[in-house]
């Protein structure tokens, strides 16, 4: 594992969007896992504006989200496929029929088991985008989840509600599992 310490935020979302890129040039078929939330927004403006000047090509890429609210559908403004879809993937040439996000909305153990199936068949994810919540939480899996654990529901700590509280008219709005 490279360590890498950035002089500021503009910095870090460069080099990290820089990673994705040439990710995306070297394998035009890759596999990226993404993230949501305010921390990869940087190097999604990044990656926009490197489509935008340079052209690079995502129209072979396959993306796969970490997460999504259960009970939220895609269209709501509150949703991670929204979100996705505004922040990053409306912006670039990637149909989106090949990017993934978890069914929130449904039978929720078909649809995880559903979408492990999709990573599977897409050879798994070849480089994965992450963020890490204020508890140390990656992708939602709250501290304490094991490590092996796959797609699943879980329940969102207090702590975790109340973070994300920002995004909604009050905590009382967050959805409680994801």
């Amino acid at each position: 594992m490279q360590i890498q310490i950035f002089q500021d935020e503009e910095s870090l979302h460069r080099a990290v969007a820089k990673e994705l890129i040439e990710a995306v040039k070297t394998k035009p078929n890759t596999v990226l896992g993404l993230s949501t939330g305010s921390s990869p927004l940087g190097t999604y403006a990044n990656m926009i504006k490197d489509h935008q000047v340079s052209g690079t090509d995502y129209s072979d890429v396959v993306t796969f989200n970490l997460d999504e609210y259960v009970g939220l559908d895609g269209t709501h403004s509150q949703s991670y496929r929204y979100f996705m879809n505004t922040s990053l993937l409306n912006h670039l040439n990637i149909p989106l029929n090949q990017t993934n996000v978890p069914n929130g909305t449904g039978d929720l153990k078909e649809a995880c088991e559903s979408y492990e199936a999709k990573i599977v068949s897409a050879g798994g994810i070849d480089l994965q985008l992450l963020g890490i919540g204020t508890n140390g939480h990656i992708g939602f899996n709250e501290p304490g989840t094991a490590f092996d654990t796959r797609t699943h529901v879980t329940q969102l700590l207090q702590e975790t509600i109340d973070g994300n509280a920002r995004f909604f008219d009050s905590a009382a709005d967050v959805p409680k599992r994801l």
